[in-house]
Order: structure tokens, then C-alpha cells, then sequence
């Protein structure tokens, strides 16, 4: 998880759109991801984003450069989860798990139910969302401890 990766993930896509699969097998191929489950989360972070596009024939990579791109706004304004995190660590720094524990009534019945254990699965994604908001630049770390920037 790092900006190298997430440019890594962007530039193997396609300038002219391609299928769902062909995307994910680029990217899991010659990017950042090990399975296919990971190379359609890249995908689908990188069109949160707005690094990418879907078309109707498929993923198309923008004419952008993510290192010159407000990604920390976006990042904040789009993916799932984050606003919800961000407002817990108003109250000042957090680790990871007291940020889960902070945001563990937020996470909706659908979420839930998608998966059999869901907690360690959201304890996993709120961890990679703080991960995220340093690199963008939204939270500042130390030690363990995550704070509003």
C-alpha cells in the first residue's frame, strides 16, 4: 500500500477501454495486485478515485497523473468509510482497533451480512483506510496512534 502502488495500478489499465477481466488480469499481472479479488479492489479504488473510468466496454485509465491530483479530497469526499473514521478521530488520536470500535455501529446490516465474521473484515478495512489517509496526507501517525493532519 503505497502512492507507488496505486500509480503502479493506474498505469498498467488500458487508455482504450477493456473488459472488466482483462482489467483485473493487467493489473494482477503487471500491478500491484496478487489475486484477481485484489486486482478488482484496485480497480474499484482507482475509480473512486477518479482515476479511472467505466465505459460501456469496460475500465479506461484517465489522462491524469495521480501524483498532481487532489486524491486526498476524493479520498475523504467518495470511499466508502472514511468520513466515518475521520469524524472519530475528532476527538483525537485513535489506533486502529479504538477507530474500529468507534465506527463498528456504522457499518450497515448489508455489510454484515456480506460476510460470515464481518468484524475482523472491517477491523482489516478501517486499519487500510488510516493507512490511506496518511499517505494522502488526511492523518498524521504515531506509533499506533492516528490523528487528524
Amino acid at each position: 500500500m503505497s502512492i507507488e502502488a496505486l500509480e503502479d495500478a493506474h498505469e498498467v489499465l488500458p487508455l482504450v477501454p477493456k473488459p472488466s477481466d482483462d482489467c483485473c488480469a493487467r493489473v494482477q499481472a503487471r500491478g500491484p495486485a496478487a489475486t484477481r479479488e485484489d486486482a478488482q479492489e484496485w480497480i474499484a479504488f482507482l475509480d473512486v478515485l477518479e482515476l479511472v473510468s467505466e465505459t460501456d466496454r469496460g475500465y479506461e485509465r484517465r489522462h491524469v497523473d495521480p501524483a498532481n491530483e487532489p486524491l486526498g479530497d476524493r479520498f475523504r469526499d467518495r470511499v466508502y468509510g472514511v468520513s466515518e473514521v475521520l469524524d472519530a478521530l475528532a476527538d483525537g488520536p485513535l489506533t486502529a482497533d479504538a477507530a474500529f470500535d468507534a465506527i463498528r455501529l456504522t457499518v450497515p446490516t448489508w455489510e454484515r451480512n456480506r460476510h460470515t465474521d464481518w468484524e475482523p473484515v472491517w477491523r482489516d478495512r478501517t486499519r487500510r483506510l488510516l493507512q490511506w489517509a496518511v499517505i494522502f496526507g488526511v492523518v498524521t501517525v504515531e506509533g499506533e496512534n492516528y490523528a487528524l493532519a
